[in-house]
């Protein structure tokens, strides 16, 4: 069954918290735990969870992925894009890597940077809604507005609704 947001974020947060209770060694629980502060616009505790998770797994992809976007978050841009090389290796052929990179220049910015990670993440992911969205904004703000205009009402004919037929 579907939960709200609030009470799957609580049951969320109470499973990364005992997991981090059982064994504070785990990095994806104190990763998750970030996670959980960025959905609640905690952002300093994201950033130590990340910190802590990071230092525990220097190599996660999620997690410096998740960092990053929360430097981005923070107005941190040069320290997000600073760290996109790391999660690049780690997880090439991820969408999210991709859309990830896309969403930190395009916060910073440099949007034919942003143009060319979303093309990126749609080699992998076609469909990809967060890739097309960053690709017609990032157009949109780097000067093309037809282009913009075109690509995101492609997207909205190409993505149905995710609500359609109820």
């Amino acid at each position: 069954r579907l939960l709200p947001r609030s009470e799957a974020l609580a049951q969320s947060k109470a499973a990364a918290l005992n997991a981090v209770k059982l064994d504070p060694t785990l990095a994806d629980a104190h990763t998750c735990l970030g996670l959980i502060a960025m959905l609640e616009w905690d952002l300093n505790r994201a950033g130590l969870e990340f910190a802590h998770a990071l230092k525990l797994n220097p190599n996660s992809a999620k997690t410096l992925r998740a960092a990053a976007r929360c430097a981005t978050w923070l107005g941190r841009h040069q320290e997000a894009i600073d760290q996109i090389d790391a999660f690049k290796q780690l997880d090439p052929v991820s969408p999210r890597t991709h859309v990830a990179i896309a969403a930190i220049y395009y916060a910073a910015g440099q949007y034919e940077r942003a143009i060319a990670a979303s093309r990126d993440a749609l080699v992998l992911e076609r469909q990809s809604e967060p890739a097309l969205y960053f690709l017609g904004m990032a157009h949109h703000f780097a000067g093309h507005p037809d282009v913009a205009i075109d690509l995101l009402s492609g997207a909205s004919r190409e993505c149905p609704p995710l609500l359609s037929g109820l």
